[in-house]
């Protein structure tokens, strides 16, 4: 990612991709709105939504998930499949990735800009959570023991783990430190 990759030490000393398969099933209060499964993309930092918007679209729908087509000069990868219908059939911006934002518990709040730490590993976002914000706010991810998401406004989506590989090993590096030096 062109945030991570781009200096040493790596941002928050991230030294693996994880993989999650997610599911989603968003809000009826959106399907009838928008006839559509997601929503609208929004941006968060350090674990607070960025994005003016954010509490209307949440109070309004639920906490529902969000997507966006990236262009392939930003996040250069693409999918299997099609996931962009804005296109010429063949073209390989027809696979470009997509980002997804999917809303927490309490995104109103994410850590103070003058507590991030870009080479800590130990970043903890709930601690500028308070627990009278995570039960008004309690975001779309279901509750323990949910394995499929049923919709309702704070029950959006739930994940699992789905492996992980290392930077290193993906690119072929042997020794990170030498690689940069």
């Amino acid at each position: 990612h062109n945030e991570v990759v781009v200096a040493t030490p790596r941002k928050y000393k991230i030294d693996r991709v994880k993989r999650f398969m997610v599911t989603v099933k968003n809000t009826w209060e959106f399907w009838n709105a928008h006839k559509r499964q997601f929503s609208a993309f929004v941006a968060y930092d350090a674990g607070g939504c960025t994005t003016p918007v954010c509490k209307d679209i949440y109070h309004q729908y639920g906490f529902v998930v969000g997507c966006q087509v990236q262009p392939l000069s930003v996040a250069k990868y693409m999918g299997r499949e099609q996931t962009n219908w804005q296109c010429r059939a063949g073209e390989d911006n027809c696979k470009a990735p997509i980002w997804y934002s999917l809303p927490g518990a309490c995104p109103a709040k994410g850590i103070p800009n003058g507590a991030i730490n870009p080479n800590s590993v130990d970043l903890d976002v709930d601690q500028y959570k308070s627990p009278e914000c995570t039960k008004r706010m309690p975001g779309g991810l279901c509750k323990a023991g949910v394995t499929e998401p049923t919709g309702a406004p704070d029950c959006t989506y739930t994940y699992e783990d789905a492996g992980e590989i290392f930077l290193d090993e993906l690119v072929g590096l042997q020794d990170y430190n030498q690689f940069w030096n």
